[in-house]
């Protein structure tokens, strides 16, 4: 009967260079999130490693050391959402949104509540990253960024009550911002390969 009247995104008001730099920007934030994650899950692996190194037999070691590891890439996606979650509510967003400017909010700019950015995330993961399943993650993160440079919300943001917002500007701070994701990836990927060595 009655229609919510169509919001203008964020995205509609930018020009065509300030969403392409809010479409890495908001990359950017996510990846140093993950990374985060990479480090806490980096820290425990390699903390029960030095515990269980000190203890018996190597071969019973390294055994229950890769059955931590399954434990702990199995629980790692719904681990980094509900760490994302605490983030938000202790500090009002997360490490990787606070440096690199950008804002969760619902649409009036207020704060969500607790379940609202756990919800969120769960959009996020499933409809913007495809559940971090490699190849299909980086066509889901394409997909999000073409909607963004062509002016629409991410599709994980079109019909619900959040709102990604940029909290500052500026083409050198983005292409920095760029720069340090890039080489975080690249420790991280050097992290994982010495916690699987």
């Amino acid at each position: 009967m009655f229609e919510r009247p169509q919001e203008i995104s964020v995205e509609e008001t930018m020009s065509d260079a300030q969403r392409r730099n809010w479409a890495w920007r908001r990359w950017t934030a996510r990846g140093i999130d993950e990374f985060v994650g990479t480090l806490v899950v980096f820290g425990v692996v390699m903390s029960i490693g030095a515990f269980m190194s000190d203890s018996s037999e190597s071969s019973v070691v390294e055994e229950v050391m890769a059955l931590v590891a399954l434990v702990l890439i199995l629980l790692a996606l719904p681990l980094s959402i509900f760490a994302s979650s605490v983030q938000y509510a202790l500090f009002g967003g997360t490490f990787g949104k606070w440096i690199c400017g950008v804002r969760v909010s619902d649409e009036q700019g207020k704060k969500l509540s607790r379940w609202g950015f756990f919800w969120r995330d769960i959009k996020v993961l499933v409809h913007g990253e495809w559940l971090r399943l490699w190849v299909l993650a980086l066509i889901g993160n394409v997909i999000q960024y073409n909607r963004i440079v062509a002016g629409k919300p991410a599709s994980y943001e079109a019909s619900s009550p959040f709102r990604a917002r940029p909290t500052r500007e500026g083409r050198w701070y983005d292409i920095l911002l760029v720069l340090l994701v890039f080489v975080l990836g690249i420790v991280q990927f050097v992290l994982v390969q010495i916690m699987y060595a």
